[in-house]
Parts: C-alpha cells; structure tokens; sequence
C-alpha cells in the first residue's frame, strides 16, 4: 500500500493495522477496522451510530435502518450482516437474511452465516473485502453514490443467492460470478461467464456505453460502485495486477480511462484508471491508443476484439493531442 493508494479508503494508523480510517483499535475490534464508539457498537468508524444500528458503519437514514442500499433491516438482519456470538462483539455473518437484505458479497460458510467469502484473515490482513488474502489481494471497494442504492446493483437476492462473485440461483439476479470461466478469465475470482451475463452484475441502464462488461452505462450509472471521471472509455477484462496496484475499486487517477484489472501497471497506474497497459491488456474493439501525458508520454494500448460495434462514435472521438484510434 502506497500512502495515497488507499484501499477502499483504508488508511494505515499503525504499522500493522489495515483499518477503514479508523485511529484505534482494540484487540476484540473484529478485522475490519471497527473502534468501539460505544460500550456495546463495533461500527465502521462513522459519526452518529444507534445502540441497533450494528456496525458496517454506515448512516442511520432512520432509526432501525443501515443504509446500505436496504431500506429496511429487521432485528436478526443485522446491519449488513453481523451477528453477535458475544454479548460486544460484532462478527460478519448473517444468522437470517432476508431477500432484501442483499448480501453484498457473502457466501455461506455454514448454514446459516453469511460471510464476506474470506476463508482467511490475517491480523494484518485488515480489509475490507479481501478474499483469501493473498499476496495480490484485491480491494472490495464499493461505495454507495446514493442514499438508498446498492452500488452492486442487485435488487432482490435469494436466501442463498450469495453476491460478490457467486452464482446466480434466480433469473434476475444479477450477482458478480458467473458459469463459466477460462483460466485467462478476470481475475477476480468469477466461476463464470456466460455471453448473456452482465460481467460485475449491473444492469445496462442505457445503450452507448460499454462498461464492466455492461452494454450500456450512463453518467450516473454506479460503474462497480464507483464514479466515472470521464465519459469515454470504461474497461474490464485483464488479468493481474501488481502489488501497489490494489485493483477493484479505486477512482481513476486521471480523468480519461476507467479500466480494471490489467496484467501490468505502474504504481502511478492505481487499479481502476490505469494509463499503463500491455498490449495483451483487454479492453474494446479493435486496437485503441490513448496518449498519456501525466505518464512521460507512455500509451495506452487497448486490444479491443469484441465490442466496437455497440459504442457510439462520441465514445471512440479522438481529441487531437490526446487520442490515436486505430481499427
């Protein structure tokens, strides 16, 4: 982790300690960086937190709602998805989930408890949203760009239709895991692709743009949860990442290209709006090179293969000085 490379907004107080902002720690403050704002509350470090409103730390829209993206929550459905195995502890697993209460990426470890996927954690190993906490571990990072909206996208969920890279077990599900996957598939941990699915479980709220796999996005359009700097170009679909570039959710250093997930960036190239690609980097259409002038001149190449055809010609418009289309 660079100093400005923060995690999912995760900042570094002490020298082992990964925590969402958060200045202390206790040693029964669960691994994702809660403090005790109170005697009985582990919550995510925000401002106002009632005695019910269990942690995931966010704003209580109501009295006995956790805002995210639930507009709703019923006493067993703790603020997304703690229960307490002690009388002041918050843990991450969901003893009942409702279909509402989306599960924003849990699967179940057991019956009843939905967890945030993550066989292991480290102490160290303070995220929020790490799976398997590898060395390339990559950062969860969503965040909700509305009051009442889920940034994943998922409007009705399933007892055991898990989000954040699970099947889908309804129709319209749209869950961040699919079928089918080849080796060089995306390496964010999907089981499947299918040429239907919507890549990152997004909707296609309008027809011009392809992101995340999407056909179509607008300006608002939530792209993975995250805001899109620029109008032009959103991609996904490569492979690595190094390990100052801790992919999946990060707001694009400059303001031209969103991308996610290439093989090889520099540590300038923070994932989520990388200038720096291989030109095994997968993106568009045909072969894209944008020009990088806050890189020393270096360019993007995009090996785009598959949908040029759906973008609409603003999206592919070269400014002189800055973009060089090739097709």
């Amino acid at each position: 982790m660079t100093r400005r490379a923060l995690a999912f907004g995760f900042r570094a107080p002490a020298r082992r300690t990964l925590t969402l902002g958060f200045r202390a720690m206790t040693r029964r403050a669960l691994a994702f960086g809660f403090r005790a704002l109170a005697r009985r509350t582990l919550t995510l470090g925000f401002r106002a937190m009632t005695r019910r409103a269990l942690a995931f730390g966010f704003r209580a829209l109501a009295r006995r709602t956790l805002t995210l993206g639930f507009r709703a929550m019923t006493r067993r459905a703790l603020a997304f998805g703690f229960r307490a195995p002690a009388r002041r502890t918050l843990t991450l697993g969901f003893r009942a989930m409702t279909r509402r209460a989306l599960a924003f990426g849990f699967r179940a470890q057991a019956r009843r408890t939905l967890t945030l996927g993550f066989r292991a954690m480290t102490r160290r190993a303070l995220a929020f949203g790490f799976r398997a906490m590898t060395r390339r571990a990559l950062a969860f990072g969503f965040r909700a760009l509305a009051r009442r909206t889920l940034t994943l996208g998922f409007r009705a969920m399933t007892r055991r239709a898990l989000a954040f890279g699970f099947r889908a077990l309804a129709r319209r599900t749209l869950t961040l895991g699919f079928r089918a996957m080849t080796r060089r598939a995306l390496a964010f941990g999907f089981r499947a692709m299918t040429r239907r699915a919507l890549t990152f479980g997004f909707r296609a709220p309008a027809r011009r743009t392809l992101t995340l796999g999407f056909r179509a996005m607008t300006r608002r359009a939530l792209a993975f949860g995250f805001r899109a700097p620029a109008r032009r170009t959103l991609t996904l679909g490569f492979r690595a990442m190094t390990r100052l570039a801790l992919a999946f959710g990060f707001r694009a250093p400059a303001r031209r290209t969103l991308t996610l997930g290439f093989r090889a960036t520099t540590r300038c190239a923070l994932a989520f709006g990388f200038f720096a690609m291989t030109r095994r980097a997968l993106a568009f259409g045909s072969e894209l090179r944008l020009a990088a002038p806050s890189l020393s001149g270096s360019e993007l190449r995009l090996d785009v293969a598959c949908i040029l055809r759906t973008l609409s010609p603003e999206l592919l418009s070269a400014q002189p000085g800055k973009a060089r289309i090739g097709l």
